[in-house]
């Protein structure tokens, strides 16, 4: 899936729970789920996000390869634990609904995920990255926003 995609459903799905569990701080929660709706990228160095830290996107990819433990939901959950500590559950929410809103998407995908790493089990799907369907969900999404901000 593209990044704009991967950013705006990550938007939509944090101000769709930051507004149905009445949270105080919208933004910053907002903020925090679609930072961790591109976050799985970097270990892709062509992403956006892998753009901007290649050096250590490059050597995440040569370790891991992509969408290995970078995909998978036991990052997922060590990311959630991490900020629950730091930061306090509702910002530990923000992580999983973005992470899982990329593992999500991805999982429609044709190079699909493997949601339970190490495990080989993949979810895979017939949609292609950069596709028509890919602009149409965006757009889908963009919309969602719109609608439920106003």
């Amino acid at each position: 899936m593209m990044f704009k995609t991967h950013l705006m459903f990550g938007i939509l799905l944090s101000i769709f729970f930051a507004k149905a569990f009445a949270v105080e701080h919208i933004f910053l929660f907002v903020l925090v789920g679609a930072f961790f709706a591109i976050f799985p990228d970097i270990d892709f160095h062509k992403s956006k996000i892998g753009q901007k830290t290649k050096p250590f996107s490059w050597m995440i990819n040569f370790f891991l390869g992509h969408r290995g433990l970078i995909h998978s939901l036991l990052l997922a959950f060590a990311f959630f634990l991490l900020f629950v500590v730091l930061f306090g559950e509702t910002y530990g929410a923000a992580v999983l609904i973005g992470y899982f809103s990329h593992i999500f998407l991805d999982s429609f995908t044709k190079k699909g995920t493997r949601p339970l790493w190490p495990l080989t089990t993949r979810l895979s799907g017939i949609l292609k990255g950069n596709s028509i369907i890919d602009y149409f969900l965006f757009f889908l999404f963009l919309v969602g926003v719109i609608l439920i901000l106003i």
